[in-house]
């Protein structure tokens, strides 16, 4: 076994033994990679560690103000089937029951697991969200300790590796979160620990640390159902750890397996607790595939791929290109190891995120409603792109080569240009970015999005109506030259690469509304303070469909959200169910109000409903004090 010379870390960083990636194309790629393949600790100069240790720390703190300053607009859940159904999930788990049944397809309850303590001390919904937005902040935050670790796995020391993985998490793809309680930031944290299990294995193998890899990944899969390709990944790539330990490898490959049997239907119970229709993803991934097409599966692999390029400024495809030469090198030593399951994962995430996007009736409604963001959806793989980045600019940090940034930008520029001449022509770019942080890696240009539609096909040109698809493609070619030229210069490389990142989330943070239904809320706080009564028992007419503003569901789940803790009662007015409350939401004109003697509370509607009072003691107290609405 050969000793790889010692290569000092730019900047003179004192740095541990660490495991250094062979890529084909430069003078290392060729040595035998045995066990324990390891770079001898270098001794660097004090004022070489004192300049890392102030980037790194500049770079964490610029970090922390940038996910602080987005989140100053969190007053209320963006989208009511992200963050609304596990916020109820999470009330069902902190002990409330009888709750209101929310609509959708449902979400695995690990991010509601972690939120769900805040409900114990508090039923303002209003609080629960902010403790919630900033959990996943603080776990964001968090996230840059694993990353830096992977980077430590690269050649890279502390300061190095903390400082790029601050850098990456400023990305849009991951600041644009700040303002959401979603699963995403937990979920990366998770991503971000299996991939770092996976280096502790692969170094030293052992029963506990095998164990530790499917304790990560089983954390990820119970927060997302989307995880299932992380964990199928684990699974085959312990079926490909059998070649150094076939006991731990079998071991770890039924371990994954068992998981996906039984968290998953756990999950799936979990999250049905406070579903109106039963947990139902897999019935949306069919509809899907039904609605689906080669042609258009191939136009939006082509776009997300792109997509993750402009998100992270050019550094995916770099790190793409690392560990897929690096995985090409070790399945030729038929030694399957750490790029092995990076290559796996990017693959399997970046198969299921496209196959779950290739929806006609989405991409292609009949209706002529158009969503730019199903097109250009990020969300998905945004994870993995600042997983890639960081192992990019590590490297890049360890082995200096221009030669490989310009062999990244050679390679995205044939894909690139199949984007623009072939998938761009026909995607409506004026359509609705609105959904959650749907597409955060391309929201930097949406000064480039117009505002009217134009009749397509229209090729992209510098100047016309579709030109943001060729300005963002030179945006990544520019993006990949300025790292090329420097590359031999890492202090200023990060530095600037973090200067770009933290500038592209800010112009991207857009200013979201936010729809909590305060009327409705007011209109029902002023008749329990009328009558004297507390929490008063609620109908939901969910028969009733509004007029305008959101459809049902979105008001449904809205309200039993916020309007904790009280619990309106969903009735189906369309299945013949009857009203057993003397408060109704219903629409804002309502057809049957004549009909059953209702009138209206006084105060303006929410989605398109407002609070109806039933004949009785109640509507004529509510009248004898004139907060009803006079009969027309």
């Amino acid at each position: 076994m050969t000793t790889p010379e010692p290569v000092p870390t730019h900047g003179g960083a004192r740095r541990s033994p660490a495991p250094v990636p062979r890529v084909p194309g430069t003078a290392r790629h060729r040595r035998d990679e045995t066990a324990a393949r390891t770079v001898p600790p270098v001794t660097g100069t004090a004022r070489g560690d004192a300049l890392w240790w102030l980037i790194a720390v500049a770079a964490v703190l610029a970090c922390t103000w940038l996910y602080w300053n987005i989140a100053q607009s969190a007053l209320a859940p963006r989208t009511p089937w992200d963050e609304g159904h596990p916020m109820q999930t999470a009330r069902w788990i902190a002990g409330e029951r009888g709750l209101t049944p929310v609509s959708g397809s449902g979400y695995y309850p690990g991010w509601a697991v972690m939120i769900a303590p805040v409900w114990w001390f508090t039923d303002d919904a209003y609080a629960v969200y902010t403790a919630a937005v900033w959990i996943g902040n603080l776990l964001a935050l968090a996230t840059i300790a694993p990353l830096a670790a992977i980077a430590r796995r690269f050649g890279v020391s502390w300061p190095q590796g903390i400082a790029i993985s601050a850098v990456v998490m400023m990305f849009p793809g991951r600041s644009l979160l700040a303002d959401y309680a979603l699963s995403e930031q937990p979920l990366m944290l998770f991503y971000a620990l299996t991939a770092l299990a996976v280096h502790r294995l692969w170094e030293k193998p052992s029963w506990g640390r095998a164990a530790a890899l499917l304790a990560a990944a089983t954390g990820a899969f119970f927060i997302h159902s989307r995880a299932l390709a992380l964990l199928g990944t684990v699974a085959i790539w312990f079926l490909c750890f059998c070649l150094r330990n076939w006991r731990i490898g079998l071991a770890g490959a039924a371990g994954a397996v068992l998981v996906w049997r039984v968290v998953g239907p756990l999950a799936e119970a979990l999250a049905e607790t406070v579903l109106l229709r039963g947990y139902g993803k897999e019935d949306v991934l069919l509809q899907g595939l039904e609605s689906a097409s080669l042609d258009l599966f191939g136009k939006v692999v082509l776009s997300q791929g792109w997509v993750q390029a402009l998100g992270y400024l050019g550094l995916t495809v770099v790190g793409a290109l690392i560990v897929a030469l690096s995985t090409v090198e070790e399945l030729r030593r038929l030694r399957p190891g750490i790029h092995t399951f990076y290559l796996g994962l990017a693959l399997s995430a970046f198969l299921m995120s496209t196959i779950w996007w290739t929806r006609g009736y989405l991409l292609l409604p009949p209706d002529g409603g158009r969503r730019f963001d199903a097109w250009v959806y990020s969300r998905y793989l945004d994870n993995i792109g600042a997983i890639l980045s960081v192992i990019a600019l590590a490297y890049l940090l360890r082995q200096a080569s221009a030669r490989l940034v310009g062999l990244s930008a050679l390679l995205f520029v044939p894909w690139a240009a199949l984007v623009v001449f072939w998938v761009a022509p026909s995607v409506p770019v004026w359509g609705s970015t609105n959904g959650p942080a749907n597409a955060s890696s391309v929201l930097a240009w949406a000064g480039l999005f117009p505002e009217e539609p134009f009749t397509t096909p229209l090729v992209p040109s510098l100047a016309n109506q579709n030109s943001f698809w060729l300005w963002a493609t030179l945006a990544v070619l520019v993006s990949l030259g300025v790292l090329a030229l420097t590359v031999r210069r890492p202090r200023a490389m990060v530095v600037l690469v973090g200067i770009a990142a933290l500038a592209t989330s800010l112009v991207a943070d857009p200013d979201q509304t936010r729809y909590p239904p305060r009327n409705m809320i007011a209109a029902v706080e002023s008749v329990e303070q009328a009558t004297g009564q507390e929490r008063m028992a609620l109908d939901f007419d969910y028969g009733c469909p509004p007029e305008h503003g959101p459809n049902r569901a979105v008001a449904l789940n809205s309200i039993a959200v916020w309007m904790s803790p009280r619990n309106p009662h969903v009735v189906e007015t369309q299945k013949d169910e009857e009203f057993t409350a003397d408060l109704v939401m219903s629409c804002e004109h309502w057809e049957r109000a004549e009909e059953l003697g209702a009138r209206a509370v006084v105060g303006r509607p929410s989605y398109g409903y407002r609070i109806w009072v039933l004949p009785g003691a109640v509507q004529d107290e509510l009248a004898q004090q004139g907060l009803l609405e006079v009969a027309e």
